[in-house]
């Protein structure tokens, strides 16, 4: 891969640079490194067009025989992703496949100065798999919560019922000892239930 630059001023040229750098000892290695992050079919790749194709430019990370610059798809085909991306240029793009024909989420990039377009996938299958694993922790600890508060209310309903056992059982000796010991039969209570002493 090469880039080179002129800078001009007022029509004369005033220097140039160029510059080479071997893409599979730096390039490819590191798009490919992307590709390997925590997921099994994420995968990064370089494309670009190049007349009625569209030119795989990375290394691939499902098809590792494959060199860089081989792979190529058919660029009316608007199924693949790559395609697809080469034509919108960039965001997420969804509903296509990739190029071993596997149903993929992907995103896309224009990278400045080339006519190169990032493209990132994921298989749709691992991403379906990520979010039922989410869905089934959302309702495990929707389960954990409403025991949780089932348990609570529970908790409190009891107590509430204890405490009002025992209050009851509070005015049932005094009401018994009053009867017991007083020879009209009564005697004056305030609000909560104790003696007045009158």
């Amino acid at each position: 891969l090469f880039r080179s630059e002129t800078w001009r001023a007022q029509g004369v040229a005033l220097g140039a640079v160029y510059l080479e750098i071997d893409a599979n000892a730096r390039l490819f290695p590191m798009v490919l490194d992307w590709s390997t992050a925590p997921s099994r079919t994420g995968e990064s790749l370089l494309v670009r067009r190049d007349g009625d194709q569209v030119v795989i430019l990375s290394a691939l990370r499902h098809d590792p025989g494959t060199a860089p610059l081989t792979k190529r798809l058919p660029a009316d085909e608007s199924r693949y992703l790559s395609v697809r991306a080469l034509s919108s240029q960039s965001g997420v793009i969804r509903g296509t496949v990739d190029y071993r024909d596997v149903p993929v989420l992907g995103a896309a990039v224009p990278i400045a100065g080339q006519s190169w377009i990032l493209v990132t996938k994921i298989d749709v299958a691992e991403v379906e798999e990520q979010l039922h694993e989410v869905a089934k922790v959302a309702v495990i600890v929707a389960a954990l919560l409403l025991s949780l508060s089932g348990t609570l209310t529970y908790l409190f309903w009891r107590s509430e019922r204890l405490a009002g056992e025992a209050r009851e059982a509070r005015l049932t000796r005094r009401f018994s000892a009053a009867l017991e010991t007083t020879r009209d039969g009564y005697m004056r209570l305030d609000r909560e239930g104790r003696d007045r002493k009158s």
